[in-house]
């Protein structure tokens, strides 16, 4: 599975991205226990779809699609969470 420098780069910055906002979503404490199980389902997602041994271009094709599963992923756990990880609330 070839995937393009460029495509490694972008991603590794929308990670780091993420662990900002999630470092955040942790330091409420409103939020942290429903943050704390999306977290844990999308674990299990990433487990289901690339195996416990996988390679930085498979993670990295992987994460083009992110937005559908990971989101399908937390809702299951946090219906009642928006798809904006920005703004969410519990409700």
């Amino acid at each position: 599975m070839g995937v393009n420098e460029l495509s490694v780069q972008l991603a590794r910055e929308d990670w780091r991205s993420g662990e900002r906002i999630v470092e955040r979503i942790l330091a409420d404490p409103a939020r942290a226990p429903i943050a704390t199980s999306v977290m844990r389902e999308l674990q299990k997602e990433l487990r289901r779809r690339l195996g416990q041994t996988y390679t930085l271009a498979a993670l990295t094709a992987l994460y083009g699609d992110a937005d559908r599963w990971g989101r399908a992923a937390a809702q299951r756990v946090a219906p009642e969470i928006g798809c904006n990880a920005r703004d969410w609330k519990p409700a």
